[in-house]
């Protein structure tokens, strides 16, 4: 009997033992449960932020693209609108100039063509005064001018 109590003794110091090796055992596992599931996160984690990264770039350069054609249409949009009214008032200050430097010749050239029309042989001068007119002054005023009559001094 001594011996089957020392067996039953030895079974229980193992007993003990292995549960102790037991928990010892569980621990691994949990431990290495642990570290594969890191490793999985810091790889998806990875994954995941490279692709954010990736998807966050496009995105930008996206928004920053349709920023500057948005931009260039408004640009060129009111570009053209200031262009045109630019080009509109030009052409309206060249046309007063053009009539301004026109305007004494053509109201001195109405003038005469009016004198001409009240007196064609211009007896009587504006002011009432008479003026003397002989055949040649009124032919040389009521011709047009020749080549020979241009040409001289």
């Amino acid at each position: 009997m001594a011996e089957l109590n020392e067996v039953q003794k030895e079974n229980d110091r193992l007993r003990d033992e292995l549960k102790q090796y037991k928990h010892l055992q569980e621990d691994l596992v949990t431990q290495r449960v642990v570290e594969n599931a890191k490793k999985q996160v810091t790889q998806w984690i990875t994954f995941g932020g490279l692709f954010l990264s990736l998807a966050g770039f496009v995105g930008v350069t996206e928004v920053v693209k349709y920023a500057k054609d948005q931009a260039a249409s408004k640009f060129e949009a009111v570009g053209k609108e200031k262009v045109e009214e630019y080009l509109k008032a030009e052409e309206q200050r060249q046309i007063g100039d053009a009539v301004q430097k026109l305007q004494a010749p053509l109201m001195e050239y109405a003038k005469q063509q009016i004198q001409v029309t009240i007196n064609p042989i211009g007896l009587i001068s504006p002011n009432g005064a008479g003026i003397a007119v002989n055949s040649t002054t009124a032919s040389r005023c009521c011709r047009p001018a020749t080549k020979e009559r241009s040409e001289r001094p």
